[in-house]
């Protein structure tokens, strides 16, 4: 086997609307914890927030982003990943508000 054909395929770039949905997604409160995903997802770990926590958190919004987008489909490490990346000045998010 050639080594190219060994090598992983690289995902497309997200969209500026995936970057949108998972900002909103990470803005919205996580079950009744009283904290945003955002918010969930930099918490410190307690008794109560674990790392298997944080990524059951993050399978429930891969399953929402997969859910309300038609683009790849993308993975909860991916988006994990991509929500990291967004925007290193505000803690890796871009919170979108509507103007009414």
């Amino acid at each position: 086997m050639i080594m190219a054909e060994m090598a992983k395929q690289r995902s497309p770039n997200f969209s500026m609307q995936e970057n949108s949905l998972l900002a909103q997604l990470m803005g919205e409160d996580y079950k009744d914890t009283g904290l945003s995903c955002h918010k969930y997802n930099i918490h410190r770990f307690t008794s109560k927030i674990s790392r298997v926590t944080k990524n059951e958190m993050w399978a429930e919004v891969a399953e929402m982003f997969s859910a309300n987008t038609t683009g790849p489909h993308r993975t909860a490490d991916q988006l994990e990943k991509n929500g990291k990346t967004m925007s290193p000045s505000t803690g890796g998010y871009i919170m979108i508000t509507s103007a009414c």
